[in-house]
């Protein structure tokens, strides 16, 4: 990943399920030596309670959505 001093980087994921997906991506992230600004995931099947209780190492939570009903 080639960067300057004053680039923003941002990773979204499409996770299709977050729960079971925890330590593989924080795995991804510290192995790699990959420390993204910011990271987005999509599609990370969890609930409002689990989002706020799943975290990434070095991550704090800026936003979330949660839908409540699945269609």
């Amino acid at each position: 990943m080639c960067t300057s001093e004053n680039s923003l980087v941002l990773v979204h994921l499409n996770v299709r399920g977050m729960i079971s997906k925890i330590e593989e991506l924080q795995e991804f992230f510290s192995n790699d030596k990959i420390y993204p600004h910011i990271l987005c995931f999509s599609e990370h099947h969890m609930s409002r309670n689990d989002v706020y209780c799943v975290g990434i190492e070095n991550y704090l939570l800026g936003s979330s959505f949660s839908q409540s009903t699945f269609q």
